[in-house]
């Protein structure tokens, strides 16, 4: 499990016990930590109603979906569901004390090697690169219309709503032979940071 906030419950306790000799802040760091996996459980139960709600109002059938909670925090959730050959990406924030608040994010085209890429051989190198990578994003691979060349992991982006890859493959069919290429995509701006931090806030966005 990676939580920075779960992990770091777990570590202050290691430490208290440790520095203080007692089992009482292990036992205590422990059932905190259980508390924070209980609360997470509710609230991804909300996301996920949340998540099924606007697709309803869509009138999509979610045919595989997925409800992920950003980085160190329980309120704001990324939602990706599949939907006729399509990916869309939604900011979902599931506050403690408020009503849900939904942010409509970017749609993206699911990768179908026969559609995108119908004359990469199956037993070249690319093509088993193109598998591994499927199943190392849980089959959630995308296609950008302006970077047809990248395969994208569409689970994971810099912001909840957006189809931006953290990281992807380069395919590049003139050379089948040669293993892709694998890029990294990570923005930490201050710019980035802002915007995050005010889905998380819950505040509008135009």
């Amino acid at each position: 499990m990676i939580d920075p906030i779960f992990t770091l419950i777990l570590l202050v306790g290691v430490i208290l016990a440790f520095r203080k000799k007692t089992e009482s802040f292990a036992k205590l760091s422990l059932l905190l930590a259980g508390f924070y996996l209980f609360v997470g459980w509710v609230q991804l139960q909300r996301a996920e109603d949340v998540a099924a709600s606007l697709a309803a109002t869509r009138g999509h059938t979610i045919e595989a979906g997925i409800v992920k909670p950003t980085l160190a925090n329980l309120i704001l959730w990324r939602s990706i569901y599949e939907n006729d050959e399509k990916f869309y990406v939604d900011a979902l924030r599931v506050g403690f004390f408020s009503e849900p608040k939904v942010y409509e994010g970017e749609v993206i085209e699911k990768f179908t090697p026969g559609v995108h890429v119908p004359e990469l051989p199956k037993k070249s190198v690319l093509a088993e690169d193109i598998e591994r990578f499927t199943h190392f994003s849980a089959g959630y691979i995308g296609i950008q219309p302006e970077r047809p060349h990248l395969l994208i992991d569409v689970r994971y982006s810099n912001l909840p709503t957006s189809t931006d890859p953290l990281w992807a493959i380069v395919i590049d069919v003139h050379h089948p032979d040669q293993h892709a290429q694998y890029q990294l995509f990570r923005d930490a701006s201050h710019e980035m940071r802002q915007k995050f931090l005010a889905f998380l806030l819950g505040e509008h966005i135009n």
